[in-house]
This record gives structure tokens, sequence and C-alpha cells, in this order.
């Protein structure tokens, strides 16, 4: 156990006591009491299938980890499922109301709120590893880009004011958002469409900048299952386009290597480059003839 103290500096380091141990069988009772249970349609606990072994990054899965509910603790899968429950439900709707928001204050207010957990979930499942030299715990993706395997583990407390506290991370995107107003940003418009097949017109665009898919490197539909789960419990369906089941992958440009089985078809050298040159054409095209480009391309080698 790691613990703090008010009257002392830095962390402590114990042995767990009887009330540690009893909290660890509670969960478990809990747990069983939140399996039941359904959230926008869905089960509260995420029964989803994790990538198929193969995945890029994905190591977990010879371990016998196949369903995203096997990559928690009971505690962990408590903490988040209940968390999930107060994001969505009623009462913080009413508590809303109640303070006069706007319909798009309150849509705001749960996005950070659901934003938040996904944070949470990053530093509270079973892959978080502990780092000696910062007395910390490293996330699970924790901007590796990849979900190997961890033998021995680190459990944050999600209310205990240190790393993996709930509160901190609503902290930090409040944070970010605060900058983002000081910083006095013109309005831009979004949209969302595979790379190589363009919505744009021809010649409409001053700028095309990108920062586009490595190759073989990281398995970016993959990685972002692990934090939409959440998202599909924490948010509406008229909120989030989740009609899907899953995040989807047949157009995602990366090399595997090899078919996986979820019918997202081949991925291979030869799919990666056709797909680039399709996508790199079309937004050619968006782009005014006098109009510049840049491509960051930071994998630490230029060969395929």
């Amino acid at each position: 156990m790691i613990v703090t103290h008010p009257a002392r500096k830095g962390k402590l380091f114990r042995e767990p006591n009887y009330s540690d141990l009893e909290a660890v069988k509670q969960s478990k009772i809990l747990l069983s009491k939140l399996t039941n249970r359904e959230i926008n349609g869905l089960p509260l606990i995420p029964d989803e299938d994790c990538p198929p072994e193969g995945a890029l990054g994905f190591r977990f899965q010879k371990y016998g980890i196949r369903k995203w509910r096997e990559l928690y603790t009971p505690r962990q899968l408590v903490a988040l499922g209940t968390l999930a429950e107060i994001i969505s439900g009623r009462k913080l709707r009413e508590e809303i109301e109640r303070e006069e928001k706007s319909d798009d204050d309150g849509l705001l207010i749960k996005f950070c709120l659901a934003f938040a957990l996904g944070r949470t979930n990053d530093l509270s499942a079973s892959l978080c590893r502990w780092l000696p030299s910062l007395e910390a715990i490293a996330a699970t993706n924790g901007g590796q880009n990849k979900m190997p395997i961890i033998l021995d583990f680190a459990e944050s407390n999600p209310f205990g004011g240190s790393g993996g506290d709930y509160e901190g991370q609503i902290d930090w995107i409040a944070r970010v958002i605060e900058h983002q107003i000081k910083s006095k940003l013109q309005s831009g418009a979004t949209d969302l469409f595979a790379a190589q097949n363009s919505v744009l017109p021809d010649d409409i665009a001053d700028a095309f900048i990108t920062d586009p898919p490595y190759y073989d490197a990281f398995g970016y539909s993959d990685l972002s299952e692990f934090f939409f789960v959440w998202l599909r419990r924490t948010l509406q369906s008229d909120e989030i386009p989740y009609h899907l089941s899953s995040i989807p992958k047949k157009e995602e440009l990366i090399s595997i290597g090899k078919t996986l089985l979820d019918n997202r078809g081949i991925k291979n050298d030869s799919t990666y480059q056709q797909g680039m040159t399709k996508a790199l054409y079309k937004h050619r095209a968006i782009t005014k003839p006098n109009g510049i480009a840049t491509i960051v391309f930071a994998n630490k080698s230029t060969k395929g």
C-alpha cells in the first residue's frame, strides 16, 4: 500500500491491513450487484470483445483477457461503473436544471465528466505500471499507444487526491478549456469521414496539414475501443454517434500483415500504400493550387 499523511511529506509504504483486504472482498459483492444493471441500453459492466489476437500493440489476449471487463479488478469496475451511472443518471440532469444551465451548457458538462471518466479509466485498469523513479502510476495506454500485458500492476485510488483521482482528471480538462478560451482562437468546423473518401470540394483549402497513420506502429481504432466502451455508457445515443457497437476499422489505414478474425479485412503493406496514395491524392485536389501542405511523419524510420 502507498499512502500519504497530511502531517508528513512524500509517500509512505506499508503492508495491506485487515481493512484493506476487507475492502477488496466487499468490492466483489458490490460488483455482483452491478453486473445485471443496464445503462443506455447496454450492460453497465462492459462485456464487449477486446481486439482479436494479433491486433497491433495488444498482447494480453494470450493471457485469457477476451472481454473488456476482464481487464479490471472488481474494485476498479465498481468505481468506473458507479461513476458512469452518475454521469448518465437522472440526478445529474436534475442538478443541471436546478442550476438553470442551458441545454448546450448541460451537454458540455456531461461531455467533460465523460471525458474525465475516460482519463480515470486509463489509470484504473490492471495494465497500470508503477514507476519507481517518479513514485507514480503509469496509465494503461499512457501515451505509449499500445497495451502489453503487465504481470505486476498498480491499482490507483480514484478518490485519493493523487494519480488517477477523478476530480484531478476534471481539473485537467477544465484547464485545457480555460487555456483555449484565453487563446481566443477562431471557431472552426469539423466533419467525420475516411481520409481516402474526402467530402470536401476541390480547391477549397488554403492549407493541408496532416499527421497520418504510422504504417504498422499503432492500432488506432483498437486503442480507441478502450475508451469508447465507457463513452457509450455515459453519453446518450443522440449526444455521441455510437450507433455502431465498435469503432469502424474497414477503412483504417494501417499495416498488420494479416487478416484478423473480426471482418475488418486485410491490412498489409499493399493496402496501406494504396489507401495513403488515394488519401493524399484526394487532399491535394481539395487544396488550392497556391496552398501549402504539411505532412508530419515522426516514425523512427522512413522505410516501409
